[in-house]
């Protein structure tokens, strides 16, 4: 499927993929797009120095290629993600929320679970950049990473005796109420001052 719609791609693929190139060099590969037998085929360039086409790149970077890739491809225009945060480490993480944050503001319409508190913390931040008329460069972050937070919906699923409650939280321009994370993280704190 994958290689059928990179096929059929506008020649912009390649400033389309280079839009990540940020994350995928957080990942130790820097991603180059060539034109072979009628088709764009996707290579890496590894922090080794070898190139490899995306079928024999390392399992975590493929599975993170096709996020990307069904991101920033003008179709599908829906992208259901289950967990984009794996095989990431946590600085990925918050690079892959900019990723998906950059196809939401192209017209995307992406829902997707997640465990992650970085990723969920990354999101309120790319909400709360909103409310300036341009992000502060100083910041790292680019004009089309900003959210609006009428363009976000977020909802807690939680387990009550045998039923899943769905819960929706409000988001503003402050960004995704975080307390669920917050208050495991006192948990995890509370034991820690106990151990010490």
């Amino acid at each position: 499927m994958l290689t059928e719609r990179l096929s059929k791609a506008p020649d912009s693929i390649t400033s389309l993929i280079t839009s990540a190139d940020f994350l995928f060099k957080e990942l130790g590969a820097v991603p180059e797009v060539k034109f072979e037998s009628g088709a764009y085929v996707v290579y890496f360039r590894t922090w080794t120095g070898k190139t490899l086409p995306l079928p024999q790149a390392p399992s975590g970077l493929r599975e993170v290629a096709a996020v990307v890739l069904s991101l920033l491809l003008p179709l599908p225009r829906v992208v259901f993600i289950e967990e984009p945060e794996a095989h990431l480490h946590p600085r990925a993480q918050r690079l892959m929320a900019r990723v998906i944050a950059e196809a939401v503001n192209r017209g995307k319409y992406v829902v997707l679970t997640t465990h992650s508190d970085y990723l969920i913390s990354e999101f309120s931040n790319l909400i709360s950049l909103s409310a300036f008329e341009k992000p502060p460069g100083r910041l790292g972050y680019r004009d089309e990473e900003a959210l609006r937070p009428e363009m976000v919906a977020a909802y807690l699923f939680k387990a009550e005796g045998n039923r899943a409650v769905v819960e929706k939280l409000e988001v503003d321009k402050t960004g995704i109420p975080e307390d669920e994370f917050a208050r495991v993280a006192e948990e995890i704190l509370e034991i820690r001052n106990e151990l010490y």
